[in-house]
């Protein structure tokens, strides 16, 4: 019973996780000024994967965190904020304020 017990508060961990990541990817996108289309394209990428990352279904590859951080100048604290502030250029606290 209790490693039936771990494995739903993994998935149940890992689930409020890809929530937290898909408010900040939503958040970033709006801060860059994109709408899931024009970032899907950017990605290329179907618009459904970006909603599928925003609404907490799925994590963001990689390598669509390395685009946006070689194109837009996102930054660590995007994935794991101290100061979600700080994950914008100039650290206005967009980020903080949008998904909180």
């Amino acid at each position: 019973m209790s490693e039936k017990l771990e494995l739903t508060e993994i998935k149940n961990r890992v689930s409020a996780l890809k929530m937290k990541i898909g408010r900040y990817f939503r958040a970033y996108r709006k801060a860059i000024g994109k709408t899931q289309a024009q970032l899907a394209r950017e990605l290329d990428v179907h618009p459904s994967t970006i909603a599928r990352i925003e609404n907490g279904n799925i994590f963001p590859q990689a390598h669509y965190l390395k685009y946006l951080s070689k194109c837009y100048l996102l930054n660590g604290d995007f994935i794991f904020p101290r100061d979600a502030g700080r994950a914008l250029p100039g650290g206005d606290g967009y980020l903080k304020n949008s998904i909180e």
